[in-house]
């Protein structure tokens, strides 16, 4: 038995470095490491991914993301929350529920909106697109 203080079990080493070994998928931690490994150890395309568990494809995006932004922070896939451009079936819901009732108010429309596409826009965004397409004199809140 040894009793050095410093001493750690080789199975409590293993619990404890399990977590540091594999980063979790798409991360921030596991994009440096690719470039660590790749660029700056200098290790072979192949070693990176077999040490990873990344495949080539995702190594060699990894890379020029790096290469090109001098960054390794992945980029917001989409669109931004409430965006004002909608897609082409929000605009055919907005412009439908305007013929079928011309005194809907905006609030009826997002509320369509929502309920057909499962889509959140801004009030605002509603109102401008409706503006921009010569449609106006639409409320908020109706007033009776």
């Amino acid at each position: 038995m040894i009793h050095d203080p410093c001493f750690i079990a080789p199975g409590a080493l293993w619990e404890q470095a399990q977590f540091s070994i594999r980063p979790r998928r798409n991360s921030e931690d596991l994009r440096w490491r690719v470039i660590w490994f790749r660029h700056l150890w200098g290790h072979s395309e192949e070693e990176t991914c077999f040490y990873l568990g990344i495949s080539k494809w995702i190594l060699r995006r990894y890379l020029q993301s790096y290469f090109l932004s001098g960054n390794v922070v992945a980029q917001r896939m989409g669109r931004p929350f409430q965006s004002v451009q909608f897609q082409p079936r929000e605009e055919l819901i907005i412009m439908e529920s305007v013929l079928e009732n011309p005194t809907a108010t905006l609030n009826e429309i997002f509320n369509e909106i929502y309920r057909s596409t499962d889509s959140e826009f801004a009030l605002s965004s509603i109102h401008y697109y409706l503006k921009r397409n010569g449609i106006t004199r639409k409320k908020v809140i109706d007033v009776s």
